[in-house]
C-alpha cells in the first residue's frame, strides 16, 4: 500500500473512533435516566428566550460594547 493511503486509512480509524466514543457517550446519557433528558429540556427551553438573534447590528454592538459594525 502507498503511504498516503495507509495514513488516510489511520485518519479514518482514528475519527471513526472517536465518533463511536461521542456515540457511546450520548446512549448512556439517555439511558441514563430522565434527569439527564430533563436538563436537555430545561436548556432547550431556555435558548428559546433568547433574543439576541432578532437584533440589529447596532443594537448588538451597544449592548457588548464594541464599535465592530
Amino acid at each position: 500500500m502507498s503511504y498516503n493511503f495507509e495514513q488516510t486509512l489511520g485518519d479514518y480509524k482514528r475519527r471513526e473512533k472517536q465518533a463511536m466514543e461521542k456515540l457511546e457517550n450520548v446512549t448512556k446519557a439517555v439511558k441514563g435516566g430522565k434527569g439527564n433528558m430533563q436538563a436537555s429540556v430545561a436548556a432547550t427551553e431556555e435558548i428559546r428566550t433568547w433574543e439576541e438573534h432578532l437584533w440589529d447590528r447596532n443594537r448588538l454592538c451597544n449592548a457588548f460594547k464594541t464599535d465592530k459594525t
